[in-house]
Formats: structure tokens, C-alpha cells, sequence
């Protein structure tokens, strides 16, 4: 059985819950001809999406139409994220105050970079994460043990609302 090439099957990853399973081929004769081999049990995992976009993340500014005011903001995510999937803006505000929720604009092909549409939300710094299918981003920790921060948030990915 011939195996895909490992860049082949990054490149078929989305964010999400995913499905593993490993499978040992065998090669019997000479030549050898390829025969199931020994298959395991197919295991779940979550492949968590990652803010690529630089901190703090920037945002339009505010627009008007005939829904009222908003904000547009625009992530570059890793890996791809489907044209069907559902992708979540979280917003926490820095002091630990309000939270906020957006639902992506809608997509028309798979793609690294996803836009919101945001309103209600008061001027301030934000902590930013986006949920994929359900599967969060991670907040940036400090992970230098010398540091008096360490293994605390770092403030990043963030967003300042002017």
C-alpha cells in the first residue's frame, strides 16, 4: 500500500476534532507486493487552530450600514480552516470584565484567514482567541522558567479597540 506523503496529509488537516489511525503494511514475495498489515483502533484528537496574526491584532475602523456600526476583524489561522466549518471570535477584556462572541463571515473556499464582524463592543484590550469546530486557540504563556510571569497569560494574541 502505497503512503501519502506527510505534506500531503498536513495539507488535508482542518481544525477540529480529527481521526487517527495507524497502519503497519506488509511487504510479502519477492518483489514485494503490498498486504494489509496490522491495523489499529481509531483514535479522536482535537487539532487546536492558531492566531498567525501578529499581536495586537489590528482592527477597522468603524463602519456603518443599514444594520448600524461595526468592526471588521481579520485573523490569519493555522492550519486552514473549511468553507463549512464553524469558526468563533472570543473576546475577553483584559481586566477579566466583559466577554464577547462572533460568528465568522461566511467563506466560500477553505482558507488561512477568516473576517468578523464585530458591534457592541466598549473601547479597550481584548485577549483574543478563535474556536474552530470547537476546538479553541490557546492564549500565548510564559515559558521562561526565569521569568517572575512564568507560566502566566502573556496578553498576546490581543486586540485593541480604539
Amino acid at each position: 500500500l502505497a503512503a501519502p506523503t506527510p505534506s500531503s496529509l498536513l495539507n488535508n488537516l482542518r481544525a477540529g476534532v480529527q481521526s487517527v489511525r495507524v497502519i503497519h503494511g506488509l511487504l510479502l514475495n519477492t518483489p514485494g507486493d503490498p498486504h494489509r498489515g496490522v491495523e489499529s483502533n481509531v483514535e479522536a484528537f482535537v487539532l487546536r487552530p492558531r492566531i498567525q496574526s501578529e499581536s495586537p491584532i489590528t482592527v477597522s475602523e468603524l463602519q456603518t450600514d443599514a444594520s448600524g456600526q461595526f468592526r471588521t476583524v481579520t485573523l490569519k489561522l493555522s492550519p486552514l480552516v473549511g468553507a463549512t466549518q464553524r469558526i468563533v471570535l472570543l473576546l475577553n477584556e483584559r481586566n477579566g470584565g466583559k466577554a464577547f462572541t462572533f460568528v465568522a463571515n461566511p467563506l466560500s473556499a477553505d482558507t488561512d484567514t477568516v473576517s468578523f464582524r464585530i458591534a457592541t463592543v466598549a473601547a479597550g484590550t481584548y485577549l483574543v482567541r478563535v474556536q474552530v469546530d470547537g476546538a479553541e486557540s490557546l492564549l500565548d504563556v510564559d515559558t521562561n522558567p526565569e521569568s517572575s510571569t512564568f507560566n502566566q497569560f502573556t496578553g498576546t494574541p490581543s486586540l485593541t479597540i480604539p
